[in-house]
């Protein structure tokens, strides 16, 4: 039992340096469009894809935040009013998820650390694009 109590504690450990080093990229970068893409990708996707597979975020959690997305994307037409409202709904979602316990503190602070980051209709073209590497790569490493 206590080998299995420090596997979980060390994970969650990995998750929040992880999740840290991504807000601090985002943080230097000041934006998501400012971000090296190719970086952001090679090197945040994946292991944040893999860290909420881990922490058993289940595939339609995960799916059900990146189609809230997309409809964002689709229905905002680049207007960055709406989609700053559609942002703070996205927030709200989140909270709410996370007081059901269908997703972690981790993954609430990557949405909110991701929509911090997004100033322009540029930015949350580039979070899209992103967000959709985190979803596959949680896709592939989460079970059913």
């Amino acid at each position: 039992m206590d080998n299995r109590y420090n596997k979980q504690a060390q994970k969650q450990n990995d998750a929040r340096q992880k999740l840290d080093a991504f807000r601090e990229f985002l943080n230097k970068a000041d934006s998501f469009s400012n971000a090296d893409q190719v970086e952001l990708v090679e090197k945040y996707a994946e292991p944040l894809g893999s860290i909420f597979a881990d922490m058993r975020i289940n595939r339609s959690q995960i799916r059900s935040f990146y189609d809230t997305v997309l409809q964002i994307s689709y229905q905002s037409e680049d207007d960055e009013q709406k989609i700053a409202l559609q942002l703070a709904y996205l927030r709200a979602k989140t909270a709410y998820k996370r007081a059901q316990r269908h997703i972690t503190k981790e993954f609430e602070q990557f949405i909110e650390a991701c929509t911090k980051a997004i100033r322009s209709a540029r930015d949350f073209e580039a979070f899209v694009r992103f967000f959709e590497a985190v979803y596959a790569y949680h896709y592939v490493n989460a079970k059913s």
